[in-house]
């Protein structure tokens, strides 16, 4: 009996085990999919996001900036690039991405849309270093994913998804190399070593006004002498060598594709001697965005990196990667502000920029890694000095900038997309609908806007965007005050702000799209022709100007459209070709009896044909006039 109560006891001991067992793997798996749907929710949101801006791109909308970066992607796909390039010239690293494109396609419409979803991948691609980077705060992978995630929703990062800048790929890049220092703090070996001089020589091939990344590496590699003074000497000199290499190599590719020197840049040490009221507009106009960009996290973020970069301090008698974060950030705002520090720039006589005040494009990448750390501390959980901080500087950032520098900024006037991604949620507060705006049209008279003296934000005045824009970071900062704790609903409010963010910044994304992309009319009459007529060469007339600054503007759009198929001409000697891309005023000029194909211009240039035996056929075709 007893042997037999012995058995069922085993028996029965057995069986709850088995249970336990059979149980803890559901129960496993609820637990990580309770931690985890948030983190999945906030990248699926960020993919849908990107996805929403990028179906507004038809075509490029930056002569400049854009097209510049095809072409060279087209150079180094050695399939060609006839015609040099205008404009002050980009650093090429992005292009070397995008140049296998041209290999699938020869079709500059098709090359520029995988272009865009390319760089969609690029950006969200993004999230997996972000979230190693906020790893190193304290987070689990979920909680990293997350705030990775929701860095992406932002509409300062979203917005670029409509064209194929290379700030998408600068982000990439910054994000692996801010990750790579600390992997080089927590470890000091040659192997990390040489992953961050690569990862910044990479960050420097990007962009050239990343070139500040390269003292700041230097300067930080300085303090890990005391850890390792051969791996911090040789990681200086590999740094150095191989950043400049690419710097040079840079250059040399900008003095051989552009048609003038390059000159990216160059206003800022001019700009060192604007008046103070100039330097201090700039300083708070850029300040101003990032904070109410970000809802103020960067204010978080920044102030959680001095923390750790003191404590680094006396822990150790050297500073950690903190350091790095905010001297990335620090200098690129620096050259950013400097570059925008302008009288000519900030009230400029004949076509105002609100963007010029508020520029955002140059420092966003390097913000969004101290928001990422911000973000990182609100999930943690806020304490009571960090909102006191998050208020005190908010706020020493946000008055001045609305009582004195919004009353006279060029409220009325133009803003690119693309320069000011994260204030466009609020775009539709501005006075005008950007369609409409004087500043967007090189010839038009502002009349009272031109003059405009000093108008203090209200709630119902045209200067009411500084205000709603300000206020929604301050009642965001409420919340973090009332509900501090509360991270998951933290983190809700933040993937709702960002999806209303995105809805709300597409009107100016296609009303960009709609002035300055899309493909020009000329294109589409050419290929018409060209089907009928098996005719595909065409000239472009340097010589006309419509108005100031088209010309170049013209030449960069023709030739992405028409690639070899353009020949450009300097002189009315000779034309080697039937068709040519002129001005209103060509046939006169030229001394010849050409006559205007299509009714349509483009960027003020008409389509016409020489006499010949095109021209008769275009004639008898209805097709020319």
């Amino acid at each position: 009996m007893a042997g037999g109560s012995y058995g069922s006891t085993a028996v029965s001991s057995a069986a709850a085990q088995h249970g336990r067992e059979t149980t803890a793997w559901p129960s496993t798996l609820g637990r990580l999919a309770r931690s985890w749907w948030l983190a999945v929710a906030a990248v699926a949101i960020a993919a849908v996001l990107h996805g929403y801006m990028a179906l507004t791109a038809v075509a490029p909308a930056f002569p400049y900036d854009e097209i510049t970066l095809l072409q060279y992607a087209k150079y180094f796909s050695g399939t060609g690039m006839s015609i040099p390039v205008m404009g002050g010239g980009y650093f090429p690293a992005w292009s070397f991405l995008l140049a296998p494109i041209w290999w699938v396609t020869a079709d500059p419409g098709t090359f520029y849309r995988i272009a865009i979803w390319l760089g969609v991948g690029v950006a969200l691609l993004t999230i997996w270093p972000l979230a190693c980077l906020v790893r190193r705060f304290q987070l689990s992978a979920p909680q990293s994913v997350l705030v990775a995630g929701l860095v992406m929703c932002m509409p300062s990062r979203t917005v670029q998804a409509a064209y194929t800048l290379s700030e998408k790929f600068l982000m990439l890049a910054l994000a692996c190399a801010a990750v790579a220092a600390y992997r080089l703090w927590e470890k000091t070996t040659y192997g990390r070593m040489a992953m961050l001089a690569l990862l910044v020589a990479l960050v420097v091939l990007t962009h050239a006004r990343a070139i500040i990344v390269l003292p700041v590496t230097l300067l930080w590699l300085l303090f890990l002498v005391k850890r390792n003074w051969r791996v911090s000497l040789s990681a200086i000199v590999a740094t150095g060598l191989f950043a400049i290499a690419g710097y040079r190599f840079a250059m040399r590719l900008n003095t051989k594709l552009l048609a003038l020197p390059f000159n990216q840049g160059t206003d800022v040490s001019q700009n060192l001697r604007s008046p103070l009221g100039i330097i201090a507009s700039a300083v708070l106009g850029q300040l101003w965005y990032q904070v109410v960009s970000s809802l103020g996290i960067i204010i978080i973020g920044f102030v959680a990196l001095l923390v750790i970069m003191v404590r680094d301090w006396k822990k150790e008698k050297t500073f950690g990667p903190a350091l790095w974060l905010l001297g990335v950030l620090a200098g690129s705002s620096v050259l950013s502000m400097l570059s925008w520090a302008s009288h000519d720039m900030l009230f400029s006589d004949d076509r105002g920029r609100l963007d010029a005040w508020i520029y955002g494009r140059y420092i966003d990448p390097f913000a969004a890694l101290i928001v990422a750390v911000g973000l990182a501390m609100i999930i943690r959980g806020l304490h009571a000095s960090q909102l006191f901080s998050l208020f005190g500087i908010g706020l020493l950032v946000i008055v001045p900038t609305v009582f004195w520098v919004a009353p006279r900024a060029a409220t009325w006037g133009a803003i690119t997309p693309a320069h000011v991604p994260g204030i466009l949620p609020w775009s539709g507060a501005l006075p005008f609908a950007q369609q409409q705006d004087p500043g967007w049209l090189l010839n038009a008279q502002p009349g009272p806007y031109r003059i405009w003296g000093w108008l203090t934000p209200t709630f119902t005045n045209d200067t009411r965007f500084w205000l709603l824009a300000s206020l929604t970071s301050i009642v965001f900062w409420l919340m973090l005050l009332v509900a501090r704790q509360r991270k998951t609903l933290i983190a809700l409010v933040l993937v709702v702000a960002c999806c209303f963010g995105g809805v709300l910044s597409r009107p100016a994304v296609e009303a960009y799209q709609s002035k300055d992309g899309g493909v020009p009319p000329v294109v589409g009459t050419m290929k018409e022709i060209s089907d009928r007529y098996h005719v595909s060469t065409l000239s472009f007339d340097t010589v006309c100007r419509t108005n100031p600054g088209n010309s170049a503007w013209a030449q960069n759009v023709f030739a992405f459209w028409f690639q070899s198929d353009l020949k450009l001409t300097d002189s009315y000697g000779s034309f080697s070709t039937e068709l040519v891309i002129g001005c209103q005023d060509f046939p006169a000029a030229a001394s010849v009896h050409a006559l205007q194909v299509g009714k349509e211009s483009s960027i003020g240039y008409q389509l016409w044909v020489l006499p010949g035996h095109l021209q008769d056929e275009l004639k008898a075709a209805g097709l020319a006039s």
